[in-house]
């Protein structure tokens, strides 16, 4: 998890989380920015595959802090890490963490947000 604290105010921090999510695509095996609702004010979500393991971040602005949470795993077969890309099981089950981490955060961050 990071956070980012724009003392400038909100304007800012939604700049920020723009220009974040629009440069968030355009890799192989790396999804589309996906809307996440339940986190902030606004907040999405990328999945990248493009390794051997699957990763999730979930970026969301809430008033004037910016938040990423990534998780990631990787396959096992026979108690070793296994070759390729991971399975569709994997970067379903990956997201949903990065998706719950990220719902569980959201409501302990009114006490360091500035709604400026």
């Amino acid at each position: 998890m990071s956070f980012k604290l724009h003392d400038s105010g909100v304007s800012e921090a939604k700049n920020s989380f723009q220009i974040s999510r629009d440069a968030a695509t355009g890799k192989p095996k790396v999804s589309a920015a996906k809307p996440v609702a339940g986190v902030g004010d606004e907040g999405y979500a990328v999945d990248d595959a493009s390794t051997s393991y699957a990763r999730t971040t979930v970026t969301f602005r809430s008033s004037n802090l910016v938040v990423r949470i990534g998780a990631s795993g990787t396959d096992f077969v026979d108690g070793r890490m296994a070759d390729g890309p991971p399975s569709p099981e994997l970067v379903a089950g990956v997201h949903g963490a990065a998706e719950a981490i990220a719902r569980a955060v959201t409501p302990n961050l009114e006490s360091i947000v500035n709604d400026n």
